[in-house]
């Protein structure tokens, strides 16, 4: 979030239950940025949930992660042709791709 800056407006929440619970009490959102690696709902399950109730919020999904490209959960999610980038994140490409996909 801080990485965004007075660039965008962010909301935040604690893991991938509450980004949900968030969206459906009619939090609008244009992008969503998560961690592939939470407690509780991963960013795999959210963006299966994405996929299901808001497709083209999860076209506009971007997942950070530390993990290898081997890691199961993140081939997964390249296969499902999400966006994936790896820590430490680039603030440049960060916020390019947020403008980009809003």
């Amino acid at each position: 979030a801080r990485a965004l800056g007075n660039e965008h407006d962010v909301v935040s929440a604690v893991d991938g239950e509450e980004a949900i619970a968030l969206l459906e009490s009619g939090t609008e959102a244009d992008v969503v940025i998560s961690e592939v690696s939470m407690p509780g709902m991963d960013g795999e399950a959210l963006h299966e949930w994405l996929e299901r109730e808001r497709p083209s919020l999860a076209r506009a999904c971007l997942f950070v992660t530390s993990l290898e490209a081997s890691d199961p959960s993140r081939r997964r999610l390249d296969a499902r042709g999400a966006s994936v980038i790896e820590k430490p994140v680039d603030r440049p490409a960060l916020v390019a791709w947020v403008s980009k996909s809003a």
